[in-house]
């Protein structure tokens, strides 16, 4: 007999409204290929209307409302498992960041990890922090995996043109605090120095300073998106984040997932990431990826080499695709799953 799992989608950040991106890349993506357990997604207020028969586990991904406290209580009053799901810590993002919470947020967000009978973290840096305050909840680090052979039988869709271009995806707001100035002038003048534009893909686009070479693309389906990226013809991809350099911000990129890292990695794309705490744990700076200090010598230093050695570039793509698919395949995170769901 199948059993049911609720995952609950949680009140996005995501302009359309749609499912949060971390929902679908942590949660559907791996517990939808779990055998004998059927799935469903279910949005935070149409809870109370769901029948909880053969419900055995209701997953949350990051609660931090009112509304999902109260789901957490029904669920346990009904004695089905409660496993959160943590691949940030959204009570360090910083003011101007779009998905920045109220203090009474926070606290909600903290009452739902203390209420659960699980705690799944994504890295083991969120897994040290939850245990400092939450020892006697079970803890389980299950990092992100994906189905890269999915991803490959897109090869032979078509797609625009992109072997001109760099790319940044998620973009959001750039979390690089004060050097996020200085950041977007060493790109413009790097890009057209070169000759080449930037791609952005983001749910909403923050001001890009004028003359600066870049082309929206807006938001695609979790999928689409992935198979966008496999297909492309990019020179390679940047992922700026704040680092030691702006204290403010540190506390915020030590508890990120390095999802870029493996999104870029695994579907062949050479990147340039910050010196950033959680991408000095998993890109071998010359081996994975160019990882380099936020400053602009740093980064025209970097945009230099990826633009114009494409020898090198070449060769730190194919080591971290290998890296990338050797160690975030969805099967392993399949295993951990079905641990935490028995």
């Amino acid at each position: 007999m199948r059993s049911r799992i609720l995952v609950i989608n949680r009140a996005s950040v995501v302009r359309n409204g749609g499912v949060s991106r971390s929902v679908e890349e942590r949660l559907l993506e791996p517990l939808c290929r779990l055998p004998h357990v059927e799935v469903e997604l279910v949005s935070e207020n149409a809870f109370l209307s769901v029948s909880l028969l053969r419900v055995s586990s209701v997953v949350l991904n990051r609660p931090h409302s009112e509304e999902s406290l109260r789901i957490i209580s029904i669920a346990r009053k009904s004695g089905l498992k409660v496993i959160i799901d943590v691949d940030d810590l959204p009570i360090y993002y910083v003011k101007g960041d779009s998905a920045y919470l109220t203090e009474n947020k926070k606290q909600w967000f903290l009452e739902a990890l203390a209420s659960a009978d699980t705690i799944v973290c994504s890295t083991e840096a969120i897994r040290l922090w939850v245990n400092e305050r939450f020892s006697k909840t079970l803890i389980q680090v299950i990092p992100t995996g994906y189905d890269f052979a999915q991803m490959d039988s897109l090869l032979s869709q078509p797609i625009p043109q992109t072997e001109n271009s760099l790319v940044f995806t998620n973009t959001g707001t750039i979390k690089l605090g004060n050097f996020r100035h200085a950041w977007l002038e060493t790109m413009k003048e790097s890009l057209n120095r070169h000759r080449k534009k930037l791609d952005l893909y983001a749910d909403f686009l923050e001001a890009y300073p004028e003359g600066f070479p870049y082309r929206y693309l807006g938001n695609a389906p979790w999928l689409q998106h992935k198979g966008l990226l496999r297909r492309s013809s990019y020179l390679g991809a940047v992922v700026p984040l704040a680092s030691s350099e702006d204290r403010e911000h540190l506390e915020y990129a030590k508890f990120k997932t390095p999802i870029k890292f493996i999104i870029y990695g695994g579907l062949g794309i050479p990147a340039i990431y910050s010196r950033s705490p959680i991408y000095e744990q998993c890109v071998v700076n010359g081996e994975t990826g160019y990882l380099v200090e936020n400053t602009e010598i740093g980064w025209q230093s970097a945009l230099e080499s990826l633009i114009t050695n494409r020898n090198e570039a070449e060769r730190i793509r194919k080591q971290a695709f290998e890296h990338v698919r050797s160690v975030y395949d969805i099967d392993k995170c399949l295993k951990l799953w079905a641990e935490v769901i028995s």
